[in-house]
């Protein structure tokens, strides 16, 4: 306690010092003295507790003089003492939960380095340089010497930055797995959804995660913010049995459901069908209107040079239905799933449940479904196996639900995707060198069709966009192998021949 009264000046010292404005610092560090006071505080209150506990112990023992006992009574009174403490911790616990101002992610960033402002009249964001240019942006030239790329990559982040200053109370997005390790921290092989993370952040959506396989109690949330529960299943087993992980996350998106909460899900192929045991991943969808093939994936043959092809497990799409929100803002976008799940839906839909489909796979010659997927690697250069069948339909890959809400309170909003790791980084987050020297994102549809996704399932539909980093693929689409192949006599053939032919009857005429 002397040590507070001759020392507590440089408590409000630090705390001033946070809140001025100076050459280093343009804005006050809000963030910086808020932890500052919570510390102190919660110190403060763990001083006294322990105080008062220390008071009690002396007060209890029999060996000591009935003076100090009493002095001990008098100065350690728990009745004095215990409402300052409690005082201290509320105090300090009201701090720690204030929301996050908009000024402080601005100081903070602007004290790391560059970045780009975007304000509105009564909120901003920032975007860190890093998510706008390539990460590694240093180049060595043939002479030895060094260039900076900045080349561009941000149109999909400050379109999303910008809607967002739209909403006061942005959504929370809280990612739901099993895994051992945290799912937003990096991974080396990129098996995370940090990109992913960075992306909602950066449009202002809260973002956390819960671990369902450590900590099966939900988490709950002081504020009043809508909550979308973005589901990562485990990566495709090789086994029968479920891991204890998973049987907990499975327990828990479950009960997400019947709760009529808002779930983002996403399924991987599975082993169980094949050996006829039930796969619990497709009987969380029961009731839902859909039910996912995951005993089979769509895989297609594609030419890598003259006279060779290859069977990808991975599909690249761009076929869109134009009826939803969220296939709107995917449009002329490049989204990559793979071990791609067809999703089938049930021919009679419940009269009150409403279900669109978001994402479409188009037949062709070169696409099967494969029932043996597993023993199936990226690269088999020869023809269909036996386990292969014709894609003979249009098959589904993302649906989007609207259903009462189990619980009665309102509506219900779901969305399924028919690949386990589309939104993970070693796909969302792949870059490539355009054309025009600028690196653009090689699948920008997965970072859109997250974003849209949230924004459709937390029921703020006007964050959804139209296409903003699109323009970016081909806009020839639709055209078949046959179309192809015939326009390909008409260019390299026909007009040739017919310019001769016309050259030809010009000089017979000039003949005669």
């Amino acid at each position: 306690f002397a040590n507070v009264a001759q020392e507590g000046g440089k408590i409000t010292d630090q705390v001033n010092t946070a809140l001025s404005v100076n050459e280093g610092q343009p804005l006050p560090d809000y963030e910086s003295a808020r932890s500052i006071l919570t510390a102190v505080l919660n110190q403060w209150a763990n001083e006294l507790a322990d105080l008062v506990r220390s008071g009690r112990q002396i007060s209890e023992r029999t060996d000591l003089d009935q003076a100090v006992m009493y002095s001990a009574r008098a100065m350690f009174n728990p009745a004095t003492l215990d409402p300052m403490t409690q005082q201290l911790a509320t105090t300090a616990d009201t701090l720690k939960h204030l929301p996050e101002l908009d000024v402080s992610a601005v100081t903070r960033q602007l004290a790391r380095g560059e970045a780009l402002l975007v304000m509105s009249p009564t909120r901003s964001v920032i975007i860190p340089s890093n998510q706008l240019f390539p990460k590694s942006n240093v180049r060595v030239r043939g002479h030895g010497g060094i260039t900076y790329d900045q080349r561009f990559n941000g149109e999909q982040l400050i379109a999303s930055a910008m809607q967002s200053l739209l909403v006061k109370t942005m959504p929370r997005v809280v990612f739901v797995h099993g895994e051992e390790r945290s799912i937003l921290a990096a991974d080396s092989n990129r098996i995370d959804a940090r990109a992913m993370s960075l992306v909602l952040k950066t449009a202002r959506y809260k973002v956390s995660e819960w671990n369902a396989g450590k900590d099966q109690s939900r988490p709950k949330f002081d504020d009043d913010a809508p909550v979308v529960w973005v589901v990562i299943p485990p990566q495709a087993r090789k086994t029968l049995d479920a891991t204890p992980g998973e049987r907990a996350l499975l327990a828990g998106v479950k009960g997400l459901i019947d709760d009529g909460e808002s779930v983002l899900l996403s399924f991987h192929p599975s082993l169980l069908p094949k050996y006829g045991q039930p796969d619990p991943w497709v009987a969380l969808t029961k009731g839902l209107g859909f039910t996912p093939q995951t005993q089979n994936i769509v895989v297609e043959r594609q030419v890598v040079a003259e006279d060779q092809t290859e069977t990808q497990r991975g599909l690249a799409l761009v076929s869109y239905p134009t009826e939803h929100p969220i296939s709107l803002s995917l449009q002329d976008q490049v989204s990559y799933f793979a071990l791609p799940v067809p999703l089938a839906v049930d021919a009679n839909l419940p009269a009150q449940e409403r279900m669109q489909k978001l994402i479409e796979i188009a037949p062709t010659r070169e696409r099967w479904l494969d029932k043996d997927w597993l023993n199936t690697p990226n690269g088999k250069n020869d023809g269909p196996t036996a386990s292969m069948s014709s894609l003979d339909k249009t098959a589904t890959a993302a649906v989007a639900i609207e259903r009462p809400n189990p619980l009665g309170r309102g509506e219900q909003r779901i969305e399924a995707v028919g690949s386990g790791s589309w939104m993970l980084s070693f796909i969302s987050d792949v870059a490539v060198n355009d054309a025009g020297d600028r690196m653009v994102l090689a699948y920008p549809g997965n970072q859109q069709l997250m974003l849209s996704s949230v924004a459709w399932l937390s029921g703020h539909d006007e964050l959804i966009g139209a296409s903003t980093s699109g323009r970016e693929v081909a806009q020839l689409n639709g055209v078949t192998a046959e179309a192809q192949h015939t326009w390909t006599w008409i260019v390299v053939g026909i007009l040739p021949a017919g310019v001769v032919l016309a050259g030809l009857g010009a000089w017979l005429v000039r003949r005669l």
